[in-house]
């Protein structure tokens, strides 16, 4: 498995984590049998980053991974994230109390990455008022929170003035590959985390997990089933320290894990970073 380094955050982590909102799910809940095979092989496949958030299956997710990660492998050998629901807080609830909920759902005591989850302009506007930015910097200082950031799903517009509200320790983009630069504004998106030095981890929300094809003349990009020779999905750029996907089954975690052991970094064509996959047979 490749590792990245954080730099800044004084960790290395793998290049692929898996994101937690979608577990195996039996009878409408999640299966812990089949997710702790999922974990297991995540672990046997030398994944270390685990990804999860205080809504995701209504906290049914941070249960689960108490479960299947947090009580069956010492904590040293995992990274986990965590997210606080900023829009829960207009309902009643308090940052401490979301923060609080989430260490006691997943069994322990500090979140290495703990994030203001769903930035738009909207959730930012929340932030600014409750000062949000203070807080997870707060419990940073105060140990709950080893390094604080903020998922990201709006224009680079909004995403410039977040980025210049706090000495942010990472940011975590959804790159969709397509718009790479057309609607999404993916690449001015990704630069601007860039030139400031900050790790950035990316979502990659693909189709059944699998994160990218290869045939001879093109890339596959597997979340629409679009064809471009110019793109490629889950491509580790420069600052990019991981790459999020959810699997949902300990299958998929196998060919992905395939993928990301055999990444040769970097490669330039027409001024996108490629990749070139040693190992693509499994």
């Amino acid at each position: 498995m490749e590792k990245r380094l954080f730099n800044k955050l004084g960790f290395e982590t793998s290049l692929l984590g898996l994101g937690c909102m979608r577990f195996p799910q039996k009878n409408g809940k999640i299966d812990l049998l089949e997710t702790e095979k999922l974990v297991d092989a995540c672990m046997a496949g030398g994944i270390n980053y685990f990804d999860t958030a205080y809504v995701y299956g209504d906290g049914d997710s941070e249960n689960a991974v108490k479960r299947t990660l947090v009580e069956r492998y010492p904590r040293e050998r995992f990274y986990l994230a965590n997210k606080l629901p900023m829009w829960l807080i207009p309902e009643g609830h308090t940052p401490q109390e979301l923060l609080e909920t989430s260490l006691k759902r997943t069994g322990v005591t500090y979140f290495d990455q703990y994030l203001l989850h769903n930035l738009n302009q909207e959730n930012w506007e929340i932030c600014k008022k409750e000062n949000l930015v203070d807080f997870i910097f707060a419990k940073k200082a105060a140990g709950a929170v080893r390094n604080a950031g903020f998922s990201f799903h709006d224009t680079p517009e909004v995403l410039h003035e977040i980025l210049d509200a706090a000495d942010w320790d990472f940011v975590q983009l959804q790159i969709n590959y397509y718009d790479w630069e057309t609607a999404q504004r993916a690449k001015e998106q990704y630069e601007m985390v860039e030139a400031r030095g900050i790790p950035c981890i990316i979502i990659s929300a693909s189709a059944q997990a699998t994160i990218f094809s290869v045939l001879p003349d093109r890339w596959i990009v597997a979340q629409s089933g679009i064809t471009n020779p110019a793109i490629s999905a889950d491509t580790p750029f420069f600052f990019v320290c991981s790459s999020v996907t959810g699997m949902v089954a300990a299958d998929d975690c196998v060919p992905n894990a395939v993928k990301y052991a055999g990444i040769i970094l970097p490669n330039s064509r027409n001024g996108f970073l490629w990749t070139k996959i040693a190992a693509m047979e499994y």
